[in-house]
């Protein structure tokens, strides 16, 4: 009773999409899906990997996107991004728009289930083909049919009248791999091939073979430009060719001068050493002024901030800052009217004192004006009568002094 009565499980939401454009990017050429395909990875890395490997492309595999539907903080999820980019199955670079008529960037996220190593990425940043991977060791399982055989085997059921045998498909399959070489897809095949046929079909194959070699596409057009990628190091995540880094160098090694900074030789002589820079006093002497001070050495260049430092800066791209306008443009209307109405709100608080005040004097007895009249006279009065007493008081003392 208990199974009976109790609700169903609330259905999964689904994993939230990136903005178009975006969000995850699958590498080519991967191995088919198996069980044991992130087995030498961590619990947490394997656990991730296995979630990313299942999602579409285009989902959202940010750092907060993927921690609010596991259990493992930013922190966490940021380092675990991390290793699986050492391990050669994610690479985060930068990608060219192609089409949008400016020197557009935006940054992009490809994953793989197969790990490549830095050699494979690279080749796939400059747009060539990789070769195929010495030690994988399983194959995709070759497909006994193609698309092409398919298509044709398959006409029979649209047109009866076009029924092929599996010689006639075997042999005709090439004519329509030509058609899908040229950007043909299969709607444009079966509409060429089934097109005002003629009643009867006496030979289905040579229609079929006619069809395909009169109607075929003119070519494609010269292929487009690779798309310009700039992929970040696995070890310090500097993006473009860059020296390989070499994290089991000797203490003490030389480090390598940081990218797109050549160091600059001097052509000038060597100078003379500085003389010795005598002691510093209180006070200057007379025959001691600035141009009689030996020079001072040449301070000491402070140490480049490292590969680190320019790729956080040149990931930055200020292009992507695009605002809604409409919404800026209601924000500013609706701030406007604000404005008025708070101004006439403001308008009315005045008026409604200034008003309130007029009645609440208007009902005296006596008019303020006429009550200030009076206190300046009493006022006036009283100072002239302190002034007379004060007269007064000084003549009769000089009265008495005399």
């Amino acid at each position: 009773m208990a199974d009976a009565q109790s609700s169903p499980a609330p259905a999964q939401e689904p994993h939230p999409l990136a903005n178009p454009g975006y969000g995850k990017r699958s590498a080519p050429d991967q191995l088919p899906r198996t069980a044991h395909d992130f087995a030498h990875l961590p619990e947490r890395e394997a656990h991730i990997a296995g979630l990313i490997d299942r999602l579409p492309d285009g989902a959202d595999i940010s750092v907060k996107a993927l921690s609010r539907c596991l259990p493992y903080g930013q922190a966490a999820m940021r380092t675990a991004l991390n290793n699986l980019q050492r391990a050669g199955h994610l690479r985060r670079g930068r990608e060219h728009v192609q089409g949008s008529g400016s020197a557009r960037w935006v940054t992009r996220t490809w994953f793989s289930r197969t790990a490549r190593g830095d050699a494979w990425w690279t080749a796939y940043a400059k747009g060539d083909v990789p070769e195929p991977d010495p030690d994988a060791t399983r194959a995709a399982p070759r497909p006994t049919r193609t698309r092409a055989f398919l298509l044709l085997a398959a006409l029979g059921r649209t047109a009866p009248s076009l029924a092929l045998s599996a010689a006639e498909c075997a042999r005709l399959a090439p004519e329509v791999e030509r058609w899908f070489t040229r950007g043909a897809t299969e709607d444009d095949l079966r509409h060429a091939l089934t097109a005002g046929l003629p009643s009867p079909v006496h030979s289905p194959a040579a229609l079929l073979h006619r069809r395909l070699i009169d109607k075929i596409p003119a070519p494609a057009p010269v292929a487009a430009r690779p798309v310009l990628r700039l992929i970040e190091c696995a070890t310090c995540g500097t993006p473009g060719p860059h020296r390989p880094c070499r994290a089991d160098s000797a203490p003490g090694a030389a480090v390598p001068a940081p990218p797109g900074r050549p160091r600059v030789r001097s052509h000038r002589r060597p100078s003379a050493p500085a003389p010795p820079r005598p002691a510093r006093r209180c006070c200057p002497g007379p025959s001691e002024h600035a141009y009689d001070r030996a020079p001072h050495a040449p301070r000491a260049a402070l140490p480049h901030p490292g590969p680190m430092a320019d790729s956080t800066f040149s990931k930055i791209s200020w292009t992507e800052f695009r605002p809604n306008r409409s919404r800026l443009t209601a924000g500013a209307g609706l701030a406007g009217i604000g404005m008025v109405v708070a101004t006439a709100g403001v308008g009315l608080l005045v008026y409604e004192l200034a008003r309130a005040g007029r009645n609440w004097t208007g009902s005296w007895e006596v008019p303020p004006t006429e009550l200030a009249h009076r206190a300046f006279r009493q006022a006036q009065t009283a100072t002239q009568s302190a002034a007379r007493a004060g007269r007064d008081a000084w003549s009769t003392y000089e009265e008495g002094a005399s």
